[in-house]
């Protein structure tokens, strides 16, 4: 049986989380154009990279990877109403807890009055990772 550890698993665990803040506040995303993924900080190469945003298309929207400043200077972030024509995800910390469990704080975000912040648990459980709990820990 070959060893499970979180570190060489983390493009799965990411996936994972990021899907994890889909369903909390569903109302951020009526009328989403697009999903955007930040990536910055999680250590990932451009292959790890595309098959999370391949993972995403499922929700049947554009899906890119850009953080709140690159969604600005493309000109997605409707300055005069001040939202998101999509939502942003982005992960903030990643705490290995074991090999098989993994907590991700992150938030999923629309505007300045429509965002959450979530934190997720992730688990290696018959032979994948799989979510094992995801709460809202603050509304704005």
């Amino acid at each position: 049986m070959t060893e499970i550890k979180a570190e060489q698993n983390l493009p799965q665990i990411y996936t994972q989380a990021f899907d994890s803040f889909m369903p909390l506040d569903a109302g951020l995303n009526s009328n989403m154009e697009y999903i955007a993924i930040d990536m910055t900080g999680l250590n990932l190469n451009a292959q790890d990279k595309a098959t999370i945003l391949d993972y995403f298309k499922k929700y049947k929207v554009t899906v890119m990877e850009a953080s709140f400043d690159d969604l600005k200077q493309k000109s997605l972030f409707d300055e005069k109403h001040m939202i998101l024509n999509g939502i942003l995800l982005s992960i903030k910390k990643v705490d290995i807890k074991s090999d098989t469990k993994v907590q991700i704080e992150g938030s999923k975000y629309r505007s300045g009055n429509g965002a959450i912040g979530v934190v997720t648990t992730i688990i290696y459980m018959d032979n994948s990772w799989q979510i094992d709990k995801a709460d809202i820990t603050w509304i704005s």
